[in-house]
């Protein structure tokens, strides 16, 4: 199996609904050392595809890509809706952050002011 890119600072992601149950599914986000495929450079982000076959040498399995942690995989639990954080750039303690803020929007658009 040869490894198209080498991440540092990579978690485990597996995502909840908004009623907490689990979804199938993990993805991987980390931060590129190096990447064969010269998809993104060095110190960039990278938020993988879900992960088919992961195992405990740091090897994560893609449909198309083979990843490999340089470090620890730290594990995190996150709703669905920090996806879009995610793929952003955010790591995911900044979505799970971001996702905490009471935002002035989330009210507006729990009552009818702005629908028409």
């Amino acid at each position: 199996m040869n490894i198209d890119t080498f991440l540092k600072q990579a978690w485990l992601i597996d995502f909840i609904d908004q009623d907490g149950t689990k979804l199938k599914g993990q993805i991987v986000w980390g931060i590129i050392s190096e990447d064969r495929k010269n998809r993104w450079v060095e110190d960039d982000f990278c938020c993988t595809s879900l992960v088919i076959n992961l195992k405990d040498d740091g090897l994560v399995q893609t449909k198309n890509s083979v990843y490999k942690v340089n470090q620890v995989l730290n594990r995190i639990t996150l709703p669905i809706k920090a996806f879009p954080f995610l793929r952003a750039g955010h790591s995911p303690k900044e979505a799970e952050f971001l996702l905490s803020i009471d935002s002035p929007l989330d009210s507006c658009l729990s009552t009818n002011v702005y629908r028409t």
